[in-house]
């Protein structure tokens, strides 16, 4: 009898499952908020996108930074991204964080902005304004494609400015990577 009874549990949890699947090509995961993950119905909705990876150095001796982005706009205006920097020069910080603002400057040059969600400090002594809550602006220029076209520049991340607005700051040529602007 017991038998009987697992057996029927287990083919109507499989009806259930079947009945309840989503194809992948039907949904994909865009960003995590607040520990909600919102989905977009596939990628039609999204107008414009800004995303990117790389490495760079501050100065000589220093260790090199590795950050990566990505940040999506659907056709109503809505931001969805996230970032996430690695920082062996400044004290072994690991950030990660949601984006939730993005500017286009022009057809090759993005600014953004979010909100740290997580910090790893790796040393004591780790720059206090790379806290959780704190908000985070970063520029980047796309250049281009190809071995003709000058390096992907970026601002690095600037922990405690919010919005997207265009400050003046000095860019960085990546040493690695590569950041695509589509507007």
């Amino acid at each position: 009898m017991k038998k009987h009874q697992l057996s029927t549990l287990i083919l109507v949890f499989g009806i259930l499952l079947t009945l309840t699947n989503c194809s992948k090509s039907d949904f994909m995961l865009q960003e995590e908020n607040k520990n909600n993950v919102l989905l977009s119905k596939s990628k039609k909705n999204i107008k414009s996108s800004v995303s990117g990876q790389g490495g760079l150095s501050f100065g000589e001796g220093t260790k090199t930074q590795h950050f990566s982005f990505h940040a999506s706009i659907d056709q109503n205006g809505n931001v969805f991204g996230s970032f996430e920097s690695k920082s062996p020069s400044q004290n072994s910080v690991r950030t990660h964080g949601t984006i939730d603002c993005v500017t286009f400057i022009d057809d090759k040059t993005a600014v953004l902005s979010g909100t740290i969600t997580k910090v790893v400090k790796g040393n004591e002594g780790t720059f206090s304004n790379f806290i959780v809550g704190a908000s985070v602006w970063f520029k980047v220029i796309d250049n281009g494609e190809g071995a003709n076209s000058d390096s992907d520049q970026f601002s690095d991340y600037y922990a405690g400015f919010g919005g997207c607005t265009l400050y003046n700051v000095r860019m960085k040529d990546i040493e690695t990577g590569n950041i695509q602007v589509k507007r």
